[in-house]
């Protein structure tokens, strides 16, 4: 038997549109579903994260979540998707800093969780969000008990007023409603009525550092002493920097992995798709002066067109050499580049480069690559090709809302401080699907029985697989 709360992350992004499942068994999370479609920009899915068609958006979210109900029909699971987490990510993504106080209420004037909570609730309620952003999360930076800045954990420690700097995450609110409205359109899977509903929004650096970041003991030094997470994507490469257990700085370059396939495009006379397959070749193999030349086929009898390996490897490493040159310039104006002792991890499809981790050693001086390796809580098994750069911020959606991303505030008033406004609420009772007769087990209101995010690792849900 199997039990566990159940969560399903939908990831959104310029190269593919993926849904994940995955079940939370104490301290594992355990992926149990995945489908995916793939993404170019002929399909006008996304532009630098904002919707370009909202028409085929929804569509494409409904063929992926539909491939995923039907594997589900295959399986000794029952499938019942009412709501997801999303991930987001776009130019107008921006942090704002805030500070607050307040009077502890313990005797012995000791702190307790509580004034941490009052503290935490008092910032989200009192920031000022600029005019036409939203707020996506409020995370905490530092802690003061009177006037020293409280390392570690704050209950407990004896002081009159507590103290915190906060650092809010927004983005332009057109942006999160028109990607809410494309898939608030999507029916709901397993159900007779309903539309599908979005519980959290999770940018995709936080959702990736969950995914890529442990939550054992030994994980919090690495945040304490300085990582910078960098998400090399289709159209956007992100950066994010954690030090002293806190996010400190984030930012998003509008160059990715398409502006090399743009380069090759110019360079060969050959199509985005040709310019695709060409990058991934370039990325397999090393530049030697015997590099050979590579014949890519045309369609509709146009003539075949040869391309000489070196001269295309070159184009693809120029291009990397300025993104990572720009990603250096981002770390030096965080104010931590000196301080990232467990170096820089990267991650996103355009890091399964083949000689990325030794350009970025070369022109980002003094920062070491630290190996892209996943949080020892995701169980893998029966889905080892999701243990891939090119899928942390899918998994992360299923991470971040099963375990503590701050361990001294709950998830829930930091990664959702205020509630998702979905413009279809699901009516208050679904119907559910009819039982299937030839399998015992079931996934009953997977996605309804969402819920809030929880530090309790003990909270388990009645979700099970009987066999």
């Amino acid at each position: 038997m199997e039990e566990g709360k159940g969560f399903i992350g939908l990831e959104i992004g310029s190269s593919k549109i993926a849904a994940v499942v995955g079940l939370q068994q104490q301290r594992k999370i355990k992926v149990i579903g995945f489908s995916e479609r793939q993404i170019s920009p002929t399909d006008e899915v996304l532009r630098f994260g904002n919707v370009e068609n909202a028409q085929i958006t929804s569509e494409f979210i409904g063929e992926v979540l539909d491939e995923l109900a039907g594997e589900f029909e295959r399986s000794d699971y029952e499938f019942q998707l009412n709501t997801v987490n999303i991930n987001i990510a776009n130019l107008s993504v921006s942090s704002h800093s805030k500070s607050t106080k307040v009077v502890t209420s313990g005797s012995m004037n000791r702190i307790q969780q509580e004034d941490v909570n009052r503290l935490t609730d008092d910032a989200n309620r009192s920031f000022r969000v600029p005019a036409g952003h939203t707020v996506i999360h409020s995370l905490p930076k530092d802690f003061y008990v009177g006037d020293e800045k409280a390392s570690g954990p704050v209950v407990g420690k004896i002081g009159n007023m507590l103290s915190g700097d906060f650092n809010f995450i927004t983005t332009k609110s057109d942006s999160l409603h028109y990607l809410l409205e494309c898939v608030n359109q999507v029916p709901a899977k397993g159900t007779t009525s309903g539309f599908l509903n979005v519980e959290n929004v999770i940018l995709n650096v936080i959702a990736d550092s969950c995914a890529l970041l442990n939550n054992s003991s030994e994980e919090p030094e690495t945040k304490r002493e300085g990582v910078a997470i960098v998400n090399i994507g289709a159209e956007m490469t992100q950066v994010c920097v954690y030090h002293g257990n806190s996010l400190r700085y984030q930012a998003v370059i509008p160059i990715a992995g398409n502006s090399i396939n743009s380069d090759l495009e110019k360079a060969f006379g050959i199509t985005f798709q040709e310019a695709e397959l060409l990058k991934k070749v370039c990325g397999s193999i090393a530049l030697t002066e015997e590099s050979p030349v590579i014949v890519i086929e045309r369609k509709f009898g146009m003539p075949a067109k040869e391309v000489y390996l070196k001269n295309a490897m070159i184009v693809a490493e120029m291009r990397l050499r300025e993104i990572a040159a720009l990603v250096s310039a981002e770390l030096t104006r965080s104010g931590y580049k000196a301080h990232l002792r467990n170096g820089i991890i990267l991650t996103g499809g355009t890091a399964l480069y083949g000689n990325i981790s030794g350009i970025f050693s070369e022109v980002c001086k003094g920062v070491i690559l630290r190996p892209t390796l996943f949080n020892s809580a995701i169980d893998f098994t029966g889905f080892e090709h999701l243990r891939s750069p090119r899928y942390s911020t899918l998994l992360g959606l299923v991470t971040a809302p099963a375990f503590p991303f701050d361990r001294r505030v709950d998830n829930n008033r930091i990664l959702t401080p205020r509630p998702i406004e979905n413009m279809y609420p699901q009516p208050e009772k679904d119907t559910p699907a009819p039982e299937k007769e030839k399998k015992g087990g079931w996934l009953g209101g997977l996605g309804s029985i969402f819920g809030k995010p929880t530090n309790d690792l003990n909270d388990v849900y009645n979700v099970q697989n009987v066999k």
